[in-house]
This record gives structure tokens, sequence and C-alpha cells, in this order.
């Protein structure tokens, strides 16, 4: 797809505007929003909310230089109107914003400063936890990139827990207490044991957030990151195992950020750094790491040494 400046595309906002307005737009109500995203293609799924059937809306180039040339071609889309069949839409819009991911622009710009990439992937996503907002979808292939060249976080998941599908698609950037929760929840590790059910959480971006970073100074994310469970039946030898770098990944990454990376792909969840510490540790790598040990299995020891006391 071009995605040249003479060349713009609708954004899910204007997409969530243009049909909510029902004039227009049938038989899509006010309701009908994307809900979902498919960021290989620029395609969006929306959902019609009176069953559940779905329909699919492909890319479509919006025509125009200016924003007002931009606005005149929606307009003449809003004037015509178009019905979008459940079956085959008589028009297809695009989803995705003009602007390149970080794998387009690096393509292109391969001499881009990609340690800034990282840093300000970080921060953005440090801005979402301290919202206590979880994103879900942390790739490469979700990163847009800016004229100044500044990286901004995409679409968040639409899913609330990944389908099979998705943790197939993307299992390079899945942590892996989304991929087998029953048998993860059998390490007994805090708010993985209970009532866990493979929902996405903040540990589980930070983890994609390490991979992200890899495939940004690497061209490629890192090989998908497995449990042994036949061999790791404890959390503490789960916490002992630690992921070594590539031989690609130490000629291309400098130590210092290749470690701060390789603390967030700790397999136990607790154990990898907060947004925050993710941030200043990618930002400033030369500067000293101090974090406090993470309450991993707090409660269930807790348990246990009450039950001895007994």
């Amino acid at each position: 797809m071009d995605l040249s400046l003479d060349a713009y595309t609708l954004t899910p906002t204007e997409i969530q505007l243009i049909t909510q307005n029902t004039a227009y737009v049938l038989p899509f109500r006010s309701k009908s929003v994307p809900s979902q995203f498919d960021d290989s293609n620029g395609e969006v799924i929306l959902s019609c909310p009176t069953n559940d059937n779905t329909t699919r809306l492909k890319p479509m180039l919006i025509g125009g230089t200016s924003p007002k040339a931009r606005w005149g071609s929606i307009n003449s889309i809003l004037l015509k109107g178009f019905y979008a069949s459940l079956d085959v839409p008589l028009l297809t819009l695009v989803s995705n914003p003009p602007r390149p991911t970080i794998v387009q622009y690096l393509s292109q710009h391969p001499e881009h400063d990609r340690h800034k990439s990282c840093v300000q992937v970080a921060e953005g996503l440090d801005y979402l936890h301290r919202h206590s907002i979880v994103h879900g979808a942390i790739r490469g292939s979700n990163i847009l990139v800016d004229q100044d060249g500044t990286c901004v976080l995409g679409e968040f998941s639409a899913e609330h827990i990944p389908t099979q599908s998705t943790l197939t698609r993307y299992a390079n950037w899945m942590a892996p207490e989304l991929v087998s929760v029953q048998r993860f929840k059998a390490f007994l590790i805090d708010n993985y044991y209970y009532d866990y059910n493979g929902e996405y959480k903040m540990p589980s971006d930070i983890f994609a957030l390490g991979c992200t970073a890899i495939e940004i100074y690497t061209d490629s994310p890192p090989d998908v990151l497995c449990i042994p469970y036949d061999q790791v039946k404890t959390h503490h030898k789960l916490a002992d195992i630690h992921r070594e770098p590539t031989h690609l990944e130490e000629a291309l990454i400098p130590k210092n950020i290749m470690s701060a990376i390789t603390s967030m792909l700790q397999l136990v969840p607790n154990r990898r750094p907060h947004s925050g510490n993710a941030f200043k540790w990618l930002e400033h790598p030369d500067r000293k790491r101090i974090t406090s040990r993470p309450p991993v299995l707090a409660k269930s020891m807790l348990w246990q040494a009450m039950r001895t006391n007994i």
C-alpha cells in the first residue's frame, strides 16, 4: 500500500465517526465501531450490534494533499452514501493512518536511531501503565512512525484474552503466561494462580516491549520463548531460567541495553520491571539499576508458613 504524503487514509477515529452517521451508513448503527484491527493488511472488521455477523472493510486511499482536500474526499463519500453489506462491502475503507510502521520505516531508513525508537515505545507504554491501561498489542507492526521519525503506539488489542489465532500469529511477542494458562497457574505465582484466565496484563506488555526492542535492533523478533514444563516444576526453577542473547543480538545491541531487555523477558511475570523502570533503563542504560525484589509468591509462601506453624 502506498503511504506517500499525497495519499490519505481514514483513521480508526474517522471510521468510528462515519459509522455513527446513520443517515448515510447502513446497516451499521451508532454503536458500530471497529472491533478488530488487522495490522498486516490494513483491514478493519466491523461488528453489527443487531447480530453476530461481521464484515471486513478493506483498504482504499483517500486523495488529497491538504486537510481541506482530504475532508473533501471524505465528504464526497458521505454525500454518495454507502451500504456496507455483511457479505461484500460496496465501499472499502482504510483503518490505518498514513504513517509507516517501524518495520517499514527501518527498511527505508536503516541508519535511523534504533535506541531512540525503543525509548519512545517504552515511554508511551509507561504513560499507559501509569494510567492503569494495558495495551495488549505491542509489536513492530503496530508501532507507527511520524514524519519526524517519532514512534507512537498503534491500535490496542481488541481482545481481553488472546484467541488461539492471535497466540499463533503473534507468538514471538507473547508472554509465556498467556500461552499455556492452566500449566502456568500450577506455579502458584501471585495474581496468576487463582482467577487468572490468560488475560493481557501489564507484565505481558513488558514482555512484548522487550521482544519489540529486539525486533527494532535486529529487524526481526526473537524466537518464541517457551517454558520447558517437562523439566521445570517449581517457581524457583522457573525464576532461575534466563534467556541468553543470540550472536546477532550481541553484535547489534549494546550490552547494557541488552541487559535491560533481558530483564523484560523473565519467565516469571513479577520479576519483569514495571514500565517506569523499563523506560528508565532503556533511556539511561549506563545508570546503575536499583530495584527491590518483586513480591513473587508472597501469598503462597505466607500460606505455607502459616501451615508450618499450625
